[in-house]
């Protein structure tokens, strides 16, 4: 963020008069696309004193720099954003496999099929791993994916005698 004078550069400038700073405001405020031409249709003044104003109060620069802090506020809130929503995920990812395993403690093993605990351990397991993939890349996701696996193997074998759904 370029200041002179100790403003930003898209605020009033020093010797920078009232109307002109108002035609800079419509300029700037217009976004994209944003013309002399059309401030001074908006303002009903002429072109010629906008192009002088445009000239003498550097109005390019001072938008281009407005644009660029905009955009880097932006990148910043969305930023906060992403880090927030990737809390709530883990939150509710630990969450879930917290009732899994609570449900999983309150059943006899007779009462379980391999199938369901393999659901359930995949489920929370899968959640998890899309949360922390998107945090630290895709890299782990293969491990995560084989330790899922390696668990739901171990439980069907821990209870072969049970019921299964066919599935291996």
């Amino acid at each position: 963020m370029k200041r002179t004078d100790s403003l930003y550069l898209w605020e009033r400038q020093p010797g920078e008069s009232e109307k002109a700073y108002e035609a800079f405001l419509v300029f700037k405020n217009a976004g994209p696309g944003r013309t002399i031409i059309s401030v001074s249709r908006k303002l009903q003044k002429s072109y010629t004193i906008i192009r002088r104003w445009y000239k003498a109060w550097d109005w390019k620069t001072r938008v281009e720099a407005f644009d660029r802090e905009n955009d880097r506020a932006e990148q910043e809130r969305l930023q906060k954003e992403h880090v927030a929503m990737l809390k709530r995920h883990m939150k509710i990812s630990t969450a879930v496999q917290a009732k899994a395993l609570k449900a999983l403690e309150g059943m006899e093993p007779e009462e379980l099929r391999p199938a369901d605990i393999r659901d359930f351990l995949r489920y929370g397991v899968e959640l998890e791993k899309e949360t922390r993939g998107s945090e630290s890349g895709r890299a782990q996701e293969g491990q995560q994916a084989d330790t899922a696996h390696m668990l739901a193997e171990i439980l069907e074998k821990a209870w072969e005698g049970g019921e299964t759904d066919g599935e291996s």
